[in-house]
């Protein structure tokens, strides 16, 4: 560990030495590590203001020189809460974003703000997030900081955790009492950004904790279980239809998501799914177009071109959908649809209280022979 030029000489070529230089294996100076470290020493007791105090602090926590940063905080006594007068960022800022613990935990013995916002409203504990360093994450929260502390434009540290896949620092958060169903200026949950962004284990995490499967966005009207159609992801899908989403909600220019699916490029098991929990096949969109117009038109321009394998997709689809529609449901299958629709997404996990046979739980939440293949979807 090279720490601060407390004493030294300076050599021909002005660099701050002190005693027991390193050098490397032919004998030459590091010269470009003593040059920084003769930068900061000559900028934290040379500036005439607060500069030189601000680029030592913030130079030792962004990189992780604890002994360095030990010395600026109780030798020098630099005030831990110096900000950039650009960014508004603290030293705690840049530490928690390198994922740089222990000076984060120096930083914070020291006094530094916990929740102390930069100019977009980000906090440390947004920042940790972001990057994915869940030590930094749990250290923040252990020591006081707000897991509910919304940015500039709404967002929480869940909402980030979600958006970038991050499911340890989610549950760190959820565990610490995050609100799972906070919406930030766009009407986004955390639950939205998760499935718009396929990360099925944090859809998982967040519906184990209560988040509203049915929610919407407010630029677009939006599901969660639209964006996940949109992303193609089946295992979002599926989680989501477990928890009860409906299949028949529509959004912007009155699309379902069975209208989406048929876009993309997984429409095969996705529509299979919607149809299976109910989804129907003649609700039109704002052009008056139903799911079976759509796939009917696809399947004309396919059959008449080369792609024939998308034309026999599409084809089964057809197909499926006619044997939907024509095709009397069972009773059995009725009464599930039937006690799905009327027990709210919330209300679900009662049927596990029920004095039923477990087989008729399991068919009734929808998760026979489908959840371990999710969960081996989610492995994968």
């Amino acid at each position: 560990m090279i720490t601060l030029l407390t004493a030294g000489s300076q050599n021909t070529s002005g660099v701050w030495k002190r005693e027991g230089t390193i050098t490397n294996k032919d004998g030459r100076e590091q010269e470009g590590r003593l040059k920084g470290e003769a930068l900061l020493y000559s900028r934290c007791t040379q500036a005439p203001d607060s500069m030189g105090q601000r680029y030592t602090l913030f130079f030792t926590a962004r990189e992780g020189r604890e002994d360095d940063l030990r010395w600026a905080l109780h030798d020098r006594k630099i005030s831990p809460d110096l900000r950039d007068p650009d960014t508004k960022q603290t030293a705690l800022h840049l530490a928690a974003a390198k994922g740089r613990v222990e000076c984060v935990r120096l930083l914070i013995d020291a006094g530094a703000k916990r929740n102390v916002q930069e100019k977009d409203g980000l906090t440390p504990l947004h920042l940790s997030v972001y990057h994915g360093h869940v030590k930094c994450v749990k250290l923040l929260i252990e020591h006081g900081a707000d897991v509910n502390c919304t940015s500039r434009f709404g967002s929480t540290p869940l909402h980030q955790a979600a958006y970038f896949g991050h499911c340890d620092s989610a549950e760190v958060l959820l565990a610490a009492s995050a609100l799972v169903n906070v919406e930030e200026a766009w009407g986004q949950t955390p639950l939205f950004l998760a499935a718009q962004r396929a990360h099925s284990d944090v859809v998982k995490l967040l519906l184990k904790y209560g988040a509203f499967v049915n929610q919407t966005d407010k630029a677009h009207y939006k599901t969660g279980l639209h964006v996940a159609c949109e992303a193609q992801s089946v295992a979002c899908v599926q989680y989501l239809l477990d928890a009860g989403a409906d299949p028949n909600v529509q959004a912007e220019e009155g699309r379902t998501p069975l209208h989406i699916v048929l876009r993309g490029e997984e429409s095969g098991p996705l529509t299979q799914l919607l149809i299976e929990y109910g989804a129907r096949c003649d609700i039109l969109d704002d052009s008056g177009n139903s799911a079976e117009t759509i796939l009917q038109s696809l399947v004309t321009r396919y059959g008449n071109g080369p792609n024939m394998e998308m034309f026999g997709s599409y084809q089964q689809l057809l197909e499926l959908f006619w044997e939907s529609q024509g095709k009397p449901k069972s009773l059995k299958r009725l009464c599930r649809l039937s006690i799905r629709k009327l027990l709210s997404p919330c209300s679900l996990d009662l049927v596990n209280s029920l004095s039923i046979p477990s087989c008729l739980k399991m068919y009734i939440l929808h998760v026979v022979d489908n959840r371990d293949n999710i969960d081996m979807m989610v492995s994968n």
